[in-house]
């Protein structure tokens, strides 16, 4: 399973726009086997979203694209929406990560 991350900033003026173009997609892909979402103010930054999802190991191109297109639909709209999207590593995959030899 992967594990994305994606950071998500926006004006605070932007919230229903933000919700709108969300209710547009009330399901997502089944590779998608989780999706978490937490808020926070950001001070002069407005809005911080992070988004924690979980990818099936063999969906994560199809993942990828899917989530660059979503992406997408908030940018072209909304003025000042900005993301970031990492893979992050849960503490049983990192302690996996320290167990590997490289050649």
């Amino acid at each position: 399973m992967a594990i994305f991350m994606i950071t998500i900033w926006h004006p605070y003026n932007k919230m229903m726009d933000v919700a709108n173009i969300v209710a547009k997609y009330p399901n997502i892909p089944d590779y998608i086997t989780k999706w978490r979402i937490l808020s926070t103010a950001d001070g002069k930054e407005g809005v911080k979203n992070y988004n924690i999802l979980y990818i099936k190991d063999d969906k994560i191109v199809d993942a990828e694209i899917y989530l660059a297109r979503l992406m997408q639909e908030f940018t072209d709209v909304i003025e000042g929406y900005n993301y970031k999207v990492e893979v992050v590593f849960s503490g049983s995959d990192l302690q996996k990560v320290q167990s590997v030899k490289l050649a």
